[in-house]
C-alpha cells in the first residue's frame, strides 16, 4: 500500500463562507473526496472531508468555511491520505469532538478574566487564528489542577489514551516520508505545531500532578519526604523538557511561516516539534518513577524525528481531557425523548456520573447545539441514573430532541456596559449610519460579545446578539405566494440571506424570477412542488410532496429559471448507495402509516405511496431491487414516477400489494391519475379507478411501465393512456377490467401498447367509448390474446396514421358491441 498523501485537482469549485458543502464542476469528487483527508481551501486553509463523497459535483467539508464566497475557483486540493494516516487524522478528531463537548467552552484573545465562565469552564486563547494556550477553571479560578487522585476512571481512560496515541505515531511514521507531496500543507504544519507547543504544557501539568500525588499516597510517612524531593525532581526534569517541546515547536513554526513554497521543509519542522511534544508529555508521565527515568523519556524525546502532528494533538487532546474529567466537570449522555423548556426535567444518563444537588448543569442537543437547556440539579439518583433539573434557561433553538450531553456549567454572569461602535459601517456621533437594510456587527459589552443590528430597525436602537442571528440564519417566507407575486408563486431569489425556510401547504408552481442565485432551502410542512420542464426543474422530472424537515438547494440561471441540483428528505442521508435489494412499506394513515418515518419496516410504514415514491428517488439503486409494498386499505393520493439513480431495468422498481391480493388496495382518485409515469416501474396486485378525469396508468414520458394482476375499475379518461413518443406500456400478466372507461388504451404520438398472449377478464359487462385507440403514430400490439366476458361500445379506432395489430383476428377480435373504424391513414391489421 503507497504512504503518505496523493493531491487531487481538477475542475472548479464552489462554496459560501460557513457553509460545509463544497459544489464542483467538471471534478471526480468521488474516491478523492474521502473522509478524514485533508483540503486546502481557496483561503488557503486546511480543512477535514467529513465523510465520502458520493457524488462527483459536491462533498462536505469540517469546520464550516470561514473564507470569503467563492463561485468558480481552481485555488483547491484534496490530499488523499493512505488508510493508516486517515485513520490517525480520524482519532484526532473524535478527540476533538470529545473535548468539545465536554464542557462550555469559552474564547478570547487575552487571558481569562477571573469572572468568566464557572467550574469546569474551557477557555481557548487565540493569536490570530491559532490556539496558543488552553485553561480549565476549578474552584482555586483558572490553570490550577484540582484533584491530586487518579481516579479508576481516569487510569482506564490514561491507558486508551496510550493505546490511541501508539496507533496515531505509527501512521504518522508511514505518512511522514512521503509528506513533502502534501501540496499546500503547509497551514496544517504551522497550526499543528503551534498547538501542540501550548497542549503539552497542560498535559505536562496535569500528568505531573497526578503522579505526584500517586507517589505522595503510596509512601510511608518515614519516606514521604524523601518522596516529595524525588518527585520535585522529576517534575523539574519534566519542566525542562517541556520547555524543549514548547522551543522545538516554536522553531517549527517559524519554519513552516518561511517555507511558502516549500512545503516538505515546513511538513518536517512540524513533525519535529509534534514529536518534541509527545516526549515531553511521556516524561511528564514518568516521573513517577525517578528523576533519571525523566532525563531519558526527556532525552528520547529530542531524538524523535519520525513523530505526526496527529500524534502531538492526540496526546495533548488526551491530557486535557484527563485534567478536566477529574476535576468536577461530569459529562454524561442522556437518550430521553424531552421537548425543550422551562420547569422540572427528568433525564436518564447511559452513563455512570456523581452529580451534586444545586449544581447548575447545561443538556444541549448533539445534532443542534443552539437547542439546549440550562438549570440547577434537584435530584440525582445514582442507582437508576435518573438527573432530575430544574430548567430555567434556554437555547435559542428549542425543540424536541433524544441526544443529549449534559455538563456542569456556570452561573450567567450579568450583562456588561455597552461598548462603542466598531468601524465596520461609517457613523456619525455615536449612531452608525445605514437605513436598516443591510447587517453591521460591532462588538459589544466588557466580554467582547458581537452583536448586530437587527434589520428590521434602525442602526443603532436594537441590536441582537451575533449568535442568536446566526441561530436564526433562515429568512422565513410565512406564505405562498409571497407578497406581490402571483399565485403559487414563492420568490425565494427576494430573500437576503442564503437559506429560506418556506411555511404553509399551498401549492408552489414558481420559485420566482431572480437570476443567478443559489438558495438551501427548508420546508415548515407537506406541499407539493410542481415540476417544470423549463422555469422549475425537480430530480426525477416529478413533482415533489415536501414533509416538515425536507430540505433543498436550488440554483437559478441568467433567465431566472430554476433547477433543484439537490434533494434530501428529513432524516435520510444524500445518495445511499444500495448493497442488497431493498423495500419500503405503505399503509394508511388509519392503520398507523406516518410519511416522517423510514417506512423500512411494517412498523414504520410511510403514509403514502408518494412518500415512498420521494424517498427512492435519493438513493443509488447499484442494479438492486426497490420494491414499495402497499398495505391494504384505500389511497386518495396517487403518485408520479420519476427516474432512479442505478435502476438497471423496468423490472427494478416494483409497486405491489404487500397482502399480494389486488381486491384490498385500491388506489381511488378524483382528476387525477393513479400513476403519472415519467420514468420505468411495474405495478401488479392493486385495483386503480378514477372520477370525474384520470387514469389508471398515464405515461407521460419515454419508458416502459409492465403491469399483471391489476383490476381496473371504472376509469373517468382510460385504463392505459400513452401520450410521449418513446412511451411502452407492457401486460406481462393476465389482468381484469371490473368497470366503465372511455377506452382500455389509447397510444398516441409515437406510443405503444404491448398485450400478448394473456388474459382480461371483462366483469359487470363494461362500457367503453372504444376498447382501444391508436392516434397520431401512435401503436397498439395485441395478438393471441383471450378475451373472458363481454362489454359494449366500439372496438376499436385508429386514425391520423395510428396503428392496430392484431395478429390477423380480425374485425370482431376485440370485445364491444359496435364496429370498429379506421381513416386519415390509420391501420388495423
Amino acid at each position: 500500500m503507497a504512504s503518505g498523501m496523493r493531491p487531487y485537482r481538477d475542475g472548479r469549485i464552489a462554496i459560501e463562507n460557513g457553509a460545509t458543502t463544497v459544489i464542483g464542476d467538471g471534478t471526480i469528487f468521488v474516491g478523492n473526496a474521502l473522509a478524514g483527508n485533508p483540503v486546502r481551501m481557496p483561503d488557503g486553509f486546511m480543512y477535514v472531508v467529513d465523510q465520502d463523497a458520493d457524488e462527483n459535483t459536491s462533498f462536505e467539508i469540517y469546520p464550516p468555511y470561514r473564507g470569503d464566497t467563492v463561485e468558480d475557483s481552481e485555488d483547491y486540493v484534496l490530499l488523499r491520505f493512505n488508510d493508516r494516516l486517515a485513520a490517525a487524522a480520524t482519532q484526532t478528531q473524535r478527540l476533538k469532538d470529545f473535548l468539545d463537548n465536554l464542557a462550555v467552552v469559552e474564547k478570547g484573545t487575552a487571558v481569562p478574566d477571573p469572572s468568566l465562565g464557572g467550574i469546569g469552564t474551557v477557555y481557548w486563547r487565540y493569536s490570530g487564528n491559532t490556539i496558543v494556550s488552553i485553561y480549565v477553571k476549578d474552584e482555586s479560578g483558572w490553570g490550577v489542577p484540582i484533584s491530586t487522585t487518579l481516579s479508576p476512571e481516569l487510569e482506564a481512560l490514561r491507558d486508551q489514551i496510550e493505546a490511541w496515541k501508539d496507533d496515531t505515531q505509527a501512521a504518522a511514521v508511514s505518512g511522514a516520508a512521503s509528506a513533502t507531496t502534501a501540496l499546500g500543507y503547509r497551514n496544517a504544519a504551522q497550526m499543528a505545531a503551534t498547538d501542540a507547543a501550548a497542549f503539552a504544557g497542560e498535559a505536562a501539568t496535569s500528568a505531573t500532578a497526578a503522579a505526584t500525588s500517586e507517589t505522595g499516597a503510596a509512601a510511608s510517612a518515614t519516606g514521604a519526604n524523601a518522596s516529595r524531593v524525588a518527585a520535585a525532581a522529576s517534575a523539574t526534569a519534566a519542566d525542562t523538557s517541556r520547555t524543549a517541546a514548547a522551543a522545538s515547536a516554536t522553531a517549527a513554526s517559524g519554519s513552516a511561516t518561511t517555507a511558502t513554497t516549500k512545503a516538505g521543509e515546513a511538513s518536517t519542522s512540524a513533525t519535529n516539534a509534534a514529536a518534541s511534544a509527545t516526549a515531553a508529555a511521556n516524561s511528564a508521565n514518568a516521573a513517577n518513577a525517578s528523576k533519571t527515568s525523566a532525563e531519558t523519556a526527556s532525552t528520547n524525546a529530542d531524538n524523535k524525528a519520525a513523530a505526526a502532528a496527529a500524534s502531538a494533538a492526540s496526546s495533548a487532546a488526551s491530557a486535557a481531557i484527563a485534567s478536566a474529567i477529574n476535576s468536577p466537570v461530569l459529562v454524561a449522555k442522556s437518550t430521553t425523548p424531552i421537548i425543550t423548556g422551562t420547569g422540572p426535567k427528568v433525564f436518564t444518563l447511559v452513563d455512570d456520573a456523581n452529580f451534586i444537588v444545586t449544581q447548575r448543569v447545561r443538556a444541549a442537543s448533539k445534532a443542534n447545539g443552539a437547542n439546549f437547556m440550562s438549570g440547577l440539579v434537584s435530584n440525582w439518583n445514582s442507582g437508576t441514573k435518573e438527573l432530575s433539573v430544574d430548567v430555567d434557561l434556554l437555547g435559542p433553538s428549542p425543540g424536541s430532541a433524544s441526544d443529549w450531553n449534559i455538563s456542569v456549567t456556570g452561573e450567567k454572569g450579568d450583562q456588561g456596559p455597552p461598548g462603542g461602535f466598531g468601524s465596520l459601517l461609517p457613523t456619525k456621533g455615536n449612531e452608525p449610519i445605514g437605513d436598516g437594510t443591510t447587517y453591521g456587527a460591532f462588538p459589544v459589552g466588557a466580554n467582547g460579545t458581537m452583536q448586530v443590528a437587527d434589520s428590521s430597525q434602525t442602526y443603532g436602537r436594537v441590536w441582537r446578539p451575533i449568535d442568536a442571528v446566526l441561530a436564526d440564519a433562515f429568512w422565513t417566507v410565512s406564505d405562498v405566494p409571497s407578497a406581490g407575486t402571483p399565485a403559487g408563486t414563492c420568490d425565494i431569489g427576494a430573500a437576503i440571506t442564503p437559506c429560506v425556510r418556506i411555511t404553509g401547504t399551498t401549492t408552489i408552481t414558481s420559485l420566482g424570477t431572480a437570476a443567478n442565485q443559489r438558495r438551501e432551502v427548508e420546508f415548515a410542512g407537506s406541499l407539493t412542488l410542481t415540476y417544470n420542464g423549463t422555469s422549475l426543474i425537480l430530480p426525477g422530472t416529478a413533482n415533489i410532496i415536501t414533509q416538515a424537515g425536507d430540505k433543498g438547494v436550488f440554483r437559478s440561471d441568467a433567465f431566472g429559471n430554476w433547477k433543484c441540483v439537490s434533494w434530501t428528505p428529513i432524516g435520510f442521508l444524500p445518495r445511499e448507495k444500495l448493497i442488497a435489494n431493498r423495500t419500503y412499506y405503505v399503509k394508511t394513515s388509519a392503520n398507523g402509516g406516518d410519511d416522517t418515518k423510514d417506512g423500512l419496516t411494517i412498523g414504520t410504514a410511510f403514509a403514502t405511496i408518494q412518500r415512498a415514491e420521494n424517498v427512492a428517488r435519493t438513493i443509488d439503486f447499484n442494479g438492486f431491487t426497490v420494491t414499495i409494498s402497499i398495505g391494504d386499505g384505500t389511497y386518495t393520493a396517487g403518485v408520479t414516477v420519476g427516474l432512479k439513480l442505478g435502476q438497471a431495468a423496468t423490472s427494478n422498481y416494483r409497486f405491489t400489494s404487500t397482502s399480494q391480493d389486488a381486491t384490498k388496495v385500491t388506489i381511488s382518485l378524483t382528476s387525477a391519475s393513479c400513476f403519472n409515469g415519467l420514468a420505468p416501474f411495474t405495478v401488479d396486485r392493486v385495483t386503480m379507478q378514477t372520477t370525474t378525469s384520470g387514469s389508471g396508468i398515464w405515461m407521460q414520458a419515454a419508458g416502459l411501465v409492465q403491469f399483471s394482476n391489476v383490476i381496473f375499475g371504472p376509469c373517468a379518461t382510460y385504463c392505459l393512456n400513452l401520450t410521449a413518443p418513446g412511451a411502452k406500456i407492457q401486460a406481462v400478466g393476465p389482468f381484469t377490467i371490473a368497470g366503465n372507461c372511455g377506452a382500455f388504451a389509447v397510444a398516441s404520438d409515437g406510443a405503444h401498447v404491448q398485450c400478448e398472449s394473456t388474459t382480461i377478464t371483462l366483469t359487470g359487462t363494461p362500457a367503453f367509448t372504444q376498447f382501444v385507440l391508436a392516434t397520431r403514430l401512435g401503436g397498439i400490439l395485441m395478438r393471441a390474446m383471450t378475451f373472458s366476458g363481454s362489454a359494449t361500445g366500439v372496438r376499436y379506432s385508429a386514425t391520423i396514421n395510428g396503428a392496430i395489430e392484431t395478429g390477423g383476428g380480425g374485425a370482431s377480435y376485440f370485445p364491444g358491441s359496435s364496429a370498429g373504424s379506421f381513416a386519415t391513414g390509420g391501420q388495423y391489421n
